[in-house]
């Protein structure tokens, strides 16, 4: 995969590699029952990941971003998510990779 900006190469190599190259961030997205705050996943997310940049936010849904060096993180992240899906706070949650948009939004950007 290359990635051109104005006529000119900004990087080239493996769909993998250029997610790495743009940050290595993950999604952390969450689906909020009535009741719940998105400010309190924000910060049991927060008490787990040093980083955590708020993607969006509203009363049934909230969309962080985290980094991927934190990746032996997510395990502990994954145990508390699914103890507040028991206790009825959340109705689901899910983790995603940046999609390759994304990434030549990102690396195109940051090449100006």
């Amino acid at each position: 995969v290359a990635i051109l900006s104005q006529g000119n190469l900004i990087c080239c190599g493996s769909s993998l590699f250029l997610k790495r190259l743009s940050g290595g961030t993950y999604f952390l997205t969450v689906e909020i029952n009535a009741g719940t705050s998105p400010d309190t996943i924000q910060c049991v997310v927060e008490e787990i990941f040093s980083s955590v940049y708020v993607r969006s936010s509203s009363s049934a849904q909230i969309v962080l971003e985290l980094e991927a060096s934190d990746m032996e993180l997510f395990e502990k992240l994954c145990l508390c998510l699914d103890e507040m899906k028991k206790a009825n706070e959340i109705a689901s949650y899910g983790i995603s990779a940046p999609t390759m948009e994304e990434v030549f939004l990102k690396l195109s950007s940051s090449s100006h």
